[in-house]
């Protein structure tokens, strides 16, 4: 990744936390959890001198807090996908059989993906 890559990806969190009232709500949990400061996500705004430097100030004070949420946040979605995939993967195991007709399996594929 990278340096701009980072960049971007840092202000795509403050987004996601300034719009997002689930976020906003996990943010604060983590904030007791953590004993951190409560102090709101500050994005950066081009008309607004030094706005830059407070939102990278912000962000590093909240950096545990942030963390936490996006690496649990992370694991939602593998689980997520995971949960989707599995059966995705049984049937392209079952369709893939060396030693026996898989044909017959078909019919009850497609009546899953109806």
């Amino acid at each position: 990744m990278t340096t701009s890559e980072k960049y971007l990806h840092k202000l795509q969190i403050v987004g996601a936390f300034s719009y997002s009232w689930k976020r906003k709500r996990e943010l604060a949990i983590a904030w007791a959890e953590l004993g951190l400061p409560k102090h709101k996500l500050t994005t950066e705004t081009p008309t607004r001198w030094g706005s830059r430097q407070k939102m990278i100030q912000r962000l590093i004070e909240q950096e545990r807090a942030i963390s936490q949420l996006t690496r649990k946040q992370g694991m939602d979605v593998l689980e997520t996908v995971n949960k989707v995939l599995s059966p995705l993967q049984e049937v392209t195991d079952a369709l893939s059989g060396e030693r026996y007709i898989s044909v017959s399996y078909l019919k009850t594929v497609l009546h899953l993906f109806n």
